[in-house]
């Protein structure tokens, strides 16, 4: 195959997503702003030569050759050819995703704009902008973006609760009824500037309590928000901002660029995985019954440790949500329902039991919960919390309480661990990555990976693959 065909293929086949993308946007509204952050990052990378954006990021560069595969295999082409080729292919493969990503951009912004004049207006008014900069105080826009998060239910009431104190900070700092125009470059920078001597905890801790910036900053010996910590702040603002310039309240977004590097040698990793003999501690004291484990204790942390699935995820199931697909037991990891959330889309999804949870006895637990009267949870033990969903007692019971008995517990070593170590396995285990996000339920970013997979992976293909954990 040479060039100029392949060019041919990949302007037929993302004329046909872009269509679609179109007709999603008609549908269901404007894009999200991480998702809009996405594109422009996707567009962003187009521009740079393949050996300096991708050198280290081995996994997009696998999922690209994926997608690439899917495209070839669409115009029924061989995937196999030499790695000069492929390269070459890869590289104008990424070019045209990024042109797609501009394209969605564009549509995007085009339907912000609403004309209410006729045609012979028109040849004699000058033309006005919509939404004139500088209208809008900083309480509309968090108002109006707060709006839009929700109907896209965008986030969990937990990680609203985080946002919603980034956004307190920024109105202390700024002025709740500042011009949103007014917001430049240097606001941004004076933000991120006490973010840099902002204290842990401040409305927590009694000696920081009630206090004022101004008051804090002459408080010495304070501990300072982590770097991870700050750019979740950053982040927070950089995407209201985008989202104002994406609907004309403002003319540039004051907080790109604005995130602060880790230097390697002094970032503290918030979690690691567990080593595969402290695992096999962990597996050897839950099935332990000389320690009299609750069950719900024991089954829920067991689930996590052979699944890669998140605290909320586990916590949350339903009986109903155990079924069995093509043959094989399976979790289905779904938001249905009032109470059960989910942290994104490709959070829901279908993950076939371990063979070694079913050894332990896991159905037989499963029976005598359905066998008692008015049980629809696998776990009714476990309350609910707007923060936290089900998850903050099994959270709790391993970190502070599980943990520590086994003389296991740091800061780096959690309950959300065993996801990272469910990972690490699979990686070690050389499975590819498009199943690994399946399995785990990790968003695809920037490519089209969920065009060519909509039905998800047959479960005997995960199961495969989850086999090789622990």
């Amino acid at each position: 195959m040479d060039y100029a065909e392949f060019r041919s293929m990949l302007s037929a086949h993302f004329k046909t997503v872009l269509e679609a993308h179109k007709q999603s946007i008609r549908e269901n509204g404007h894009l999200s702003p991480v998702v809009i952050s996405s594109f422009q990052q996707a567009v962003a990378e187009a521009r740079v030569p393949n050996d300096q954006t991708f050198k280290e990021a081995a996994d997009r560069n696998f999922i690209d050759n994926f997608i690439m595969d899917q495209i070839l295999g669409e115009f029924g082409q061989s995937t196999d050819m030499p790695n000069k080729t492929r390269q070459m292919l890869l590289n104008e493969y990424r070019r045209a995703n990024g042109a797609y990503c501009q394209a969605v951009l564009n549509y995007d912004a085009t339907i912000n704009a609403y004309d209410f004049e006729t045609r012979d207006d028109k040849a004699s008014t000058p033309s006005v902008s919509p939404v004139s900069p500088g209208r809008i105080s900083l309480t509309q826009l968090v108002s109006d973006f707060w709006k839009y998060a929700k109907l896209e239910e965008r986030w969990i009431p937990k990680t609203e609760g985080e946002k919603q104190e980034h956004i307190d900070l920024l109105y202390e700092v700024l002025g709740s009824g500042r011009d949103v125009a007014g917001i430049g470059h240097a606001e941004a920078r004076m933000v991120r500037d006490i973010l840099t001597r902002y204290p842990v905890n401040r409305n927590k801790i009694r000696q920081t309590k009630g206090k004022t910036l101004d008051e804090l900053a002459s408080m010495p010996g304070l501990r300072t928000l982590h770097t991870l910590t700050i750019n979740k702040y950053l982040q927070t603002y950089k995407a209201l901002f985008n989202w104002a310039k994406q609907n004309g309240y403002s003319k540039e977004n004051p907080f790109s660029g604005l995130s602060i590097r880790n230097r390697k040698v002094n970032a503290e990793a918030p979690r690691l995985p567990f080593p595969t003999a402290l695992l096999e501690k962990i597996r050897d004291a839950l099935l332990d019954k000389g320690r009299n484990l609750q069950d719900h204790h024991k089954w829920g942390t067991l689930i996590a440790m052979h699944s890669g699935a998140r605290l909320n995820e586990v916590a949350q199931l339903h009986l109903e949500d155990i079924k069995t697909v093509d043959g094989i037991q399976c979790f289905d990891i779904n938001g249905s329902g009032p109470t059960k959330k989910l942290k994104n889309a490709a959070s829901n999804r279908v993950v076939p039991v371990h063979p070694r949870l079913i050894e332990y006895g896991l159905l037989a637990y499963i029976d005598t919960v359905r066998s008692k009267p008015g049980n629809t949870r696998l776990f009714p033990q476990f309350s609910y919390t707007k923060s936290d969903g089900y998850g903050r007692n099994l959270g709790r019971w391993f970190n502070e309480t599980f943990l520590p008995d086994l003389e296991l517990k740091t800061k780096q070593l959690t309950f959300h661990s065993l996801r990272h170590s469910v990972v690490g396995q699979l990686i070690a285990a050389e499975v590819s990555q498009a199943h690994i996000m399946a399995i785990v339920g990790h968003e695809p970013g920037t490519t089209t990976l969920s065009t060519y997979n909509r039905t998800g992976f047959p479960p005997s293909q995960l199961l495969s693959a989850l086999e090789k954990v622990l």
